[in-house]
C-alpha cells in the first residue's frame, strides 16, 4: 500500500491486490475517500488426522465432520503437522483460504548425530524429528526427549 498525492489534487492510495483463489495480483488505485467492503473471515479451529493425496483430513471440532484442505495452504508448515494438532482455518461462504499451524509444537527426537570436539564457539548437532524434519539442537539433546520447536521458523525453542 502507497499512498501518493499530486500538488492541490486530491491523494490517492495504491493497493496491491491478491486474489487467494487464483493466487493472481491486481493493482487498484483508490481516491482517499473510498472505502473498502470487508470480507467476513470465519476462523475455524480443526484437528489435524491424516494426510491423503495432496490433501489434509481435518476433524471440525465442534460438528465432528472431517474437512479436505490442499495440502498446498500450509505453505512451508506442512512437513510440521502432527497427529492430533489443532489447525486454524481462515473460511468465507464454506471455502478455505488459509490454514495456519500453531506458533510452537511438541516433538520427540527420532535420531541426532554425534557432536564433534569441544570449541569455545557453541555448537549444534542435527536431530530428525518423528515427522522426518531435520532441526539443529544443543548437543545436551539426545534420542527419545521432547523438545519444542518453533515452526515458522523450523527452529529448536526448548526442551518440552
Amino acid at each position: 500500500m502507497s499512498q501518493t498525492g499530486y500538488g492541490r489534487g486530491s491523494t490517492f492510495i495504491v493497493l496491491e491486490l491478491k486474489d487467494l483463489l487464483s493466487g493472481a495480483k491486481l493493482q487498484e488505485r483508490l481516491r482517499s475517500a473510498e472505502s473498502v467492503e470487508r470480507v467476513p473471515l470465519e476462523e475455524r479451529r480443526v484437528q489435524y488426522l491424516y494426510k491423503a493425496a495432496g490433501a489434509v483430513v481435518c476433524m471440525d471440532n465442534d460438528s465432528f465432520d472431517q474437512l479436505e484442505v490442499p495440502e498446498s495452504l500450509f505453505g512451508d508448515s506442512a512437513p510440521f503437522l502432527a497427529e492430533g494438532m489443532e489447525v486454524t482455518l481462515s473460511v468465507v461462504n464454506d471455502k478455505v483460504l488459509l490454514a495456519r499451524l500453531p506458533a510452537a509444537a511438541v516433538y520427540t527426537v527420532a535420531d541426532t548425530d554425534t557432536v564433534r570436539k569441544s570449541t569455545a564457539v557453541p555448537q549444534y548437532k542435527v536431530a530428525v524429528l518423528e515427522n522426518g524434519v531435520q532441526v539443529d539442537v544443543p548437543p545436551f539433546i539426545a534420542k527419545g526427549e521432547k523438545i519444542r520447536v518453533s515452526i515458522p521458523h523450523g527452529e529448536y525453542l526448548e526442551r518440552a
